[in-house]
């Protein structure tokens, strides 16, 4: 690095961290404070911070290159959850903020009551999500961002200090300090800071991408003559521009199975919901989020991708390909605004996953089964997970463990996606029960981990024939353990939830024999027929965007088409639009 870069470092990396100190006061108060800001929070800082938080340093050495490998078709593993967000904005996001829960579990015990079945059940899920999974996430993107400070810094990846079998070299002992600082601010101000922080850390991110991909688009422009030549070089741009490969059958098996488990809200976007300062903010967090993460962050990467291509045809590791090309392209000052972004990209993640990782162990672990349950030993005990997660992470990603970032990522994807039907039917089918529930998560993580081992998830089909899979097996066990388990009729949980969230549907129909169940009804199928406008929109949106780029004239009329007549069909359906968003059965 320069002097120049240095001293944008230096200028431009502590303002992200203001906004953060500046919350350090209301931290010191309860759960809900440090957890869910008070649940005062507008739409746009909560869908701001949600697609800061899924954009890390492994992000753009993900999608970079999974496109390097596949095109847009090798996004899919992602691409597929396009379904299950706008299922989130259509069918869950205003009832997740109308329950009042802190937690996603927490809604176990207001769905299913306290019992000892639900408390373990709570329990257990915590270690399992904030532990392995988030431990697993936090490892990912503590690796790539020792990658890219190997790779792209140039700081040395070999050992200058060995403690026995430990070695540490300046690269390992950057990204411990990177780590550090984060943690440091995560535990002083909690999720307040990660909010506040977000915004101007996903704004970092997406124009430092964007500024490498312009710089190596120029200079490819040059060096073939104009945007033709560049894309007369690039292998078979139009099939990498593709999103829909009529030869790619896992496509459409992602298409049906791929977003289910993405489909109520993940822990993480669950937590912004709950967060929002009414039921209307929670909808517009989703829509928010929806639009910035699938349509607007991903195409400098995808470009980035494409120009690897060209530069550096023989890859042996795909995912290098980002940090090859910023290096290749970058000038003076460059590198320093890319640190920047890096270490915007990865507090923005690593401090989200802190936090609600923290909120897990502190209500649904501590508040389970703790004795002495106040809040300052809620306070130590959320200092002792931020702090054992952190340090978990480093070893994982600093000592060898971690050699794919992809493959973590489809590994955590299948190893969830069997309990995938529970998560979504526990809020319109009164015949779960927490024994289906409990039989969807061990079933799911049985068969999940049974099918990693039988097949090859490395490519596009086998990762989709095992998610599919796993959906449909374990879904049909937890149809029937539902089955059997609720012969007696509804519990008084059961029917108090149902009171409380008002997500009706026929799923309820036999405890709603007043004249409120077809209204329900009415606005459910209205509900279906928008979301599958919705996902439309949006692949007409990916899809259109993708055929400018490659100057495809046929797909740009034909996406062209499909978006103007969904847009308009949303136009003309605004009324039932609002009706749809803002439903409550009425008695």
């Amino acid at each position: 690095m320069s002097v120049i870069d240095w001293i944008i470092l230096a200028v431009f990396a502590p303002l992200l961290l203001l906004p953060a100190f500046a919350s350090t006061k209301k931290h010191r108060a309860n759960a809900t404070e440090r957890f869910a800001a008070g649940r005062r929070i507008p739409w746009l800082i909560l869908g701001g911070s949600l697609a800061a938080t899924t954009l890390s340093t492994d992000t753009p050495l993900l999608i970079s290159g999974a496109f390097y490998e596949n095109g847009i078709a090798g996004n899919w593993f992602w691409l597929a959850g396009v379904p299950g967000t706008m299922a989130t904005l259509f069918f869950f996001a205003r009832f997740w903020s109308r329950s009042g829960v802190l937690t996603k579990l927490e809604i176990l015990s207001l769905r299913y009551g306290d019992g000892a079945p639900t408390t373990w059940l709570r329990a257990t899920t915590a270690v399992f999500d904030a532990g392995l999974v988030n431990v697993l996430i936090l490892s990912s993107v503590t690796y790539a961002t020792y990658i890219l400070i190997d790779k792209f810094l140039g700081f040395s990846s070999d050992p200058i200090i060995r403690l026995g079998a430990v070695s540490i070299s300046e690269a390992s002992m950057l990204t411990i300090g990177v780590m550090v600082v984060t943690v440091g601010y995560t535990l002083a101000a909690g999720f307040r800071a990660v909010v506040r922080t977000d915004l101007a850390q996903l704004g970092a991110a997406i124009v430092a991408s964007t500024f490498v991909a312009f710089l190596a688009l120029r200079e490819s422009i040059e060096r073939y003559g104009d945007y033709s030549g560049v894309l007369n070089a690039i292998p078979d741009a139009d099939d990498l521009f593709n999103l829909f490969r009529a030869d790619d059958p896992a496509i459409w098996l992602l298409l049906i199975f791929g977003w289910w488990q993405t489909a109520p809200g993940s822990g993480l976007f669950v937590q912004r919901l709950v967060s929002a300062k009414s039921e209307s903010d929670a909808t517009l967090t989703a829509l928010f989020f929806a639009f910035v993460h699938y349509v607007v962050r991903v195409w400098p990467w995808f470009m980035i991708g494409a120009v690897a291509l060209l530069y550096f045809p023989a890859l042996s590791d795909s995912e290098h390909a980002y940090a090859l090309v910023a290096e290749q392209f970058l000038p003076i000052g460059g590198v320093g605004l890319m640190v920047v972004a890096f270490w915007s990209a990865f507090m923005s993640t690593v401090d989200s996953h802190l936090n609600w990782g923290a909120s897990y162990f502190v209500n649904d672990v501590y508040g389970a089964f703790g004795r002495n349950r106040d809040d300052r030993n809620a306070r130590r005990i959320e200092a002792l997970v931020i702090i054992g997660l952190s340090a978990t992470a480093l070893v994982i990603a600093l000592t060898g463990l971690m050699t794919s970032i992809i493959g973590v990522y489809k590994y955590l994807i299948i190893i969830q996606s069997g309990a995938a039907f529970a998560a979504i039917a526990r809020w319109y089918w009164w015949r779960l029960t927490i024994w289906s529930e409990i039989a969807a998560l061990g079933s799911s993580l049985v068969v999940g981990n049974i099918l990693v081992l039988i097949f090859d998830t490395s490519t596009n089909t086998g990762f989709a024939l095992v998610v599919a899979f796993n959906c449909i097996a374990c879904g049909l066990l937890t149809i029937a353990t539902a089955v059997a388990t609720s012969r007696k009729g509804p519990t008084q949980a059961c029917l108090a939830f149902n009171k409380k969230v008002g997500a009706g549907g026929p799923g309820w129909r036999a405890l709603d024999p007043d004249d409120a169940q077809p209204r329900s009804n009415g606005l459910m199928r209205q509900a279906f027929a928008m979301w599958l406008l919705s996902i439309i929109l949006i692949y007409g949106c990916i899809s259109l965007i993708a055929a400018m780029i490659t100057m495809n004239g046929p797909m740009i009329a034909l996406a062209g088409v499909v978006v103007v007549a969904a847009s308009a069909c949303f136009w003309r359906l605004k009324p039932s639009l609002k009706r749809v968003l803002d439903f409550r059965p009425v008695a």
